[in-house]
């Protein structure tokens, strides 16, 4: 006797049924009444997605993103104490214009040890936006924020400047600017990495070496997780059942 198990989604509600497919008799059948909002309910009548867990789903990625940037600068402060380059308390307490200026200044000026250390607990502090696209989706439409993002990249790259630069040059001119808003792809913030590390590297050849330069830019500063396999949570809408 072969059955059929049938879903049904409602709009709060998911309605379920075993078919007795020769004598097409009902051998079972219920719901899974989801509650929902007056607000929720409206949302997803319109055809917009949503979830009773997207709010823990934010806030859950937000505490993961977190936690993620206290293990990097921990392990970013522990290579600094080894080469001697963890900055002290005066550095650490720089106004935004002066920290700004040194990492300016660090693209083409001879910068101490420590200096060198402040300039880069300052780059572990934005990373810059790394797109999680598939290499399949990559011919999709960005969105209007990728969009953006690009767009000031390329203006970035036109002007010859690195983000130090440029964002000292704003402050320098107005220091209200909002540097919050303004992103730049992670590749940007790589290549002021490396051009501030290529010019250090100059004074301080027996220290920065290679090797050290790539395990703070690879290992900790902007090292990246691999996406987990969610194969898992795929499952049929129809199914038989024997």
């Amino acid at each position: 006797m072969k059955k059929i198990l049938g879903l049904d989604l409602g709009v709060s509600s998911i309605g379920w049924a075993i078919v007795e497919e020769e004598e097409k008799q009902i051998l079972g059948m219920g719901s899974r009444i989801i509650p929902l909002s007056t607000d929720d309910k409206d949302e997803f009548s319109k055809g917009n997605a949503i979830s009773k867990n997207q709010k823990r789903t934010l806030r859950r990625t937000q505490r993961k993103g977190y936690d993620r940037y206290q293990l990097r600068r921990q392990n970013l402060i522990a290579l600094l104490k080894q080469y001697n380059m963890l900055p002290d308390s005066n550095l650490i307490k720089l106004s935004k214009i002066e920290l700004w200026k040194i990492r300016s200044d660090a693209t083409i000026n001879k910068l101490s040890l420590q200096e060198i250390g402040r300039v880069l607990l300052h780059l572990n502090q934005k990373r810059g936006y790394k797109s999680s696209r598939s290499e399949a989706n990559l011919d999709k439409k960005d969105t209007e924020y990728v969009a953006v993002v690009k767009s000031r990249y390329e203006k970035l790259k036109e002007s010859g400047l690195s983000i130090g630069k440029k964002f000292y040059n704003e402050l320098i001119n107005n220091e209200y600017y909002r540097i919050k808003e303004q992103v730049f792809p992670r590749e940007a913030y790589i290549e002021e990495f490396n051009l501030i590390l290529r010019n250090q590297q100059k004074f301080y050849p027996e220290i920065l070496t290679d090797d050290l330069i790539k395990k703070i830019r690879d290992e900790v500063i902007y090292y990246q997780r691999k996406l987990k396999s969610q194969k898992g949570l795929v499952s049929r809408h129809i199914c038989n059942v024997v």
